[in-house]
């Protein structure tokens, strides 16, 4: 007797095979299935790149692009808009085990919602460098340069009105060094269509 699968649970054999699960690939055509799989990726690798402008040119830049699309769609469930996919997207490479990386997508996501929500207490996030430089280079859609290991705190939509501020603690002392005057405003980061 032959058993047969209801459509539910045959769009979710499909779905975890074009994600990637290997168990599930071999219920399905290999040429038909990997077509349907690259075009999934280069969806989400468009949008990625379209709403996650600094942390999708950092991973580039660092040649993980394409395997860290191709790992959050295997291990994350689909999203239904750009923004979810974008949040979703963000969070995930907010746990990069690269400080940098994780560092970029934890600004770039607190960027996003200090624009949609402009009044939400400022954020400080941890950086394993001068953010400075490195944001001056993906602003422009570059690769950061090297720079010296220092921690640095970043803090996105200061009191003092809504850019960012960064500085870094003394190896020697307890004082801060303020690198307020090293400043990106949100205007240049929303011209880039974040």
């Amino acid at each position: 007797m032959r058993t047969h699968e209801t459509l539910a649970v045959r769009q979710r054999r499909l779905l975890a095979a074009v994600k990637g699960r290997e168990d599930d690939a071999a219920r399905f055509a290999k040429p038909e299935l990997a077509l349907l799989r690259e075009t999934l990726l280069w969806w989400r690798r468009l949008g990625i790149t379209q709403s996650c402008r600094f942390t999708a040119t950092l991973l580039s830049a660092r040649g993980r692009f394409e395997a860290a699309v191709e790992a959050f769609v295997r291990d994350t469930p689909g999203a239904d808009s750009i923004e979810t996919q974008r949040d979703l997207f963000l969070a995930y490479a907010a746990d990069d085990d690269d400080p940098l990386c994780a560092a970029v997508a934890v600004t770039e996501a607190a960027l996003i919602e200090r624009l949609q929500y402009p009044d939400a207490p400022p954020r400080a996030i941890a950086w394993p460098c001068d953010p400075g430089p490195v944001l001056a280079a993906l602003l422009h859609g570059k690769g950061p340069v090297d720079s010296p290991n220092h921690a640095f705190t970043l803090t996105v939509g200061p009191p003092s009105g809504g850019g960012l501020e960064w500085c870094r603690e003394s190896p020697r002392t307890t004082k801060l060094y303020d690198r307020t005057g090293d400043e990106i405003t949100l205007d240049e980061v929303e011209r880039i269509a974040i």
